[in-house]
């Protein structure tokens, strides 16, 4: 038995879904469904039903559940244990995360890590967009929670996802967009929007371009946000609209609207990663306790 298809088979109970099962570990669909069925074939029974519309867990995989989760729990923590041994006791860690994406859950999360690793000693630094991943590169950090705005090459990262973060407008509460459902280009006729300047977040600068068209829309477009609080110091001083991220919703606080985009799909996975050459036992109880504390409390 892999211990990598049970882990693989605790994710699909919670999402019941091959396809967002198989980005979180990084795979193809049919090959998670080859590692399904071969943990079927050596467990002796289904895990799942599915039809052409709904999949569920069978009485089977619900009562093997639980031994699945103790399974993955032992193992990660005895590999803990003998890396906090060979360490002479104790070990240490370096976080860097994105403000916003997880800050606020950081005393959470450092609470759970200390009850199941009391001997591993966590140090958190913020970073923005434009550095967080280069932190790990220059060993500034061990592991990172923040937005995934790049391809990582599998052979080199760890990467787990935590959740999916939407572009919205930040507008200030007293300006009549706060009112609205849904902003379009349409409803920023008029006003100046800043969004991220390409040397800070520059992935879907183009997409926002042909959405905003602001031509045809008579919006004025700065590419002139080059960290988080660019944005609420333009909504405030010029009368704004800033784009950004949902995850920035605690940190901007009552004085600003966030308002959903209309029209615009793109998307923004927040995620913790690693170097594999970095790797120790316990990143992947790290990842785990840093989803569980952003399903459970929201972001």
């Amino acid at each position: 038995m892999r211990i990598e298809h049970v882990e693989e088979f605790i994710d699909l109970s919670v999402t019941l879904n091959f396809t967002r099962t198989a980005k979180h570990f990084f795979v193809t669909q049919p090959v998670l469904s080859k590692h399904i069925a071969s943990l079927e074939q050596e467990l002796g029974g289904k895990l799942f039903e599915r039809d052409k519309h709904n999949m569920r867990m069978t009485p089977f995989g619900e009562a093997l559940l639980p031994f699945a989760k103790q399974l993955v729990g032992d193992k990660n923590r005895m590999l803990a244990e003998a890396q906090s041994l060979t360490a002479g006791g104790s070990s240490s860690i370096k976080v860097g995360f994105l403000q916003g994406a997880a800050g606020g859950h950081i005393p959470e999360i450092q609470k759970r890590f200390h009850r199941l690793h009391p001997n591993v000693t966590v140090e958190y630094f913020t970073y923005e967009f434009d550095r967080i991943f280069e932190s790990l590169n220059d060993n500034s950090t061990d592991m990172i929670i923040g937005g995934l705005t790049l391809s990582l090459p599998k052979d080199a990262y760890e990467v787990r996802q935590v959740y999916e973060d939407s572009y919205y407008a930040l507008a200030a509460s007293s300006d009549p967009l706060s009112s609205l459902q849904a902003v379009s280009p349409a409803d920023l006729s008029g006003k100046t929007v800043v969004v991220p300047a390409p040397s800070f977040f520059g992935r879907d600068i183009e997409a926002l371009s042909n959405w905003l068209d602001p031509l045809a829309n008579g919006i004025t477009v700065r590419e002139s946000m080059h960290d988080i609080n660019a944005a609420p110091l333009s909504v405030k001083i010029s009368n704004a609209v800033s784009i950004t991220f949902g995850h920035l919703a605690s940190y901007y606080g009552s004085d600003y609207e966030l308002i959903p985009v209309e029209g615009f799909d793109k998307s923004l996975d927040i995620v913790v990663a690693w170097r594999k050459s970095a790797e120790k036992p316990f990143f992947e109880d790290f990842a785990r306790i840093v989803k569980d504390v952003i399903d459970e409390f929201g972001y």
